[in-house]
């Protein structure tokens, strides 16, 4: 199957050519993990962001104001995206570093399965993000289309069921913390 226009296909799986060309994907197939590394592993729309945001939080003991000065994808950068100069960016930061991916269980950091850094898992019902993902339009498709490939496991970073399914069978590792957006939801702050 050919690749929509701006598209590719690395290891049968879609990506967006600006953000996630091949040489920066298989840079991460060799990443050097770290033992107290923490990753935010998502399915894309599955609440990365606020979830980043509340583990920056808790590294920063609740600074709100240290915090505020460094951008997101400073203090938890994405792993895969071309746009982060990950490598120096990853490399100089001081332990434990946070960092979060989308990728699947066959196209993360070989160490991860045998170095057993920390991983905050966040599912999120497909239905929920297959609305999400179709409205952050990052793919030519109309909706019965965008619907079709959803289904198929053919948009960006690939099936929905291939991303959830390894970590839920992980879910009761030491290292692993799965837990739902929608029970995030309904957290009461007080």
């Amino acid at each position: 199957m050919a690749a929509p226009k701006g598209f590719h296909y690395y290891e049968g799986v879609l990506f967006y050519d600006l953000l996630f060309p091949v040489p920066s994907l298989e840079a991460v197939k060799e990443f050097q993990v770290r033992e107290d590394d923490v990753f935010l592993a998502t399915y894309p729309k599955s609440g990365t962001t606020w979830t980043a945001e509340i583990v920056s939080l808790i590294r920063n003991s609740d600074d709100i104001d240290s915090i505020d000065k460094v951008p997101l994808l400073k203090r938890v950068p994405s792993l895969e995206e071309k746009c982060i100069p990950k490598s120096k960016l990853l490399e100089t930061m001081r332990s434990p570093r946070y960092m979060q991916t989308h990728l699947i269980k066959r196209l993360l950091p070989r160490e991860i399965f045998t170095v057993k850094p920390k991983v905050v898992y966040v599912a999120r019902n497909p239905k929920d993000v297959l609305i999400s993902y179709y409205e952050f339009k990052i793919h030519p498709w109309s909706w019965d289309e965008f619907f079709d490939n959803f289904l198929k496991g053919n948009v960006c970073f690939g099936s929905w069921i291939e991303n959830v399914e390894y970590w839920w069978e992980h879910r009761h590792d030491d290292s692993v913390l799965f837990v739902f957006y929608e029970d995030m939801t309904r957290l009461e702050l007080v």
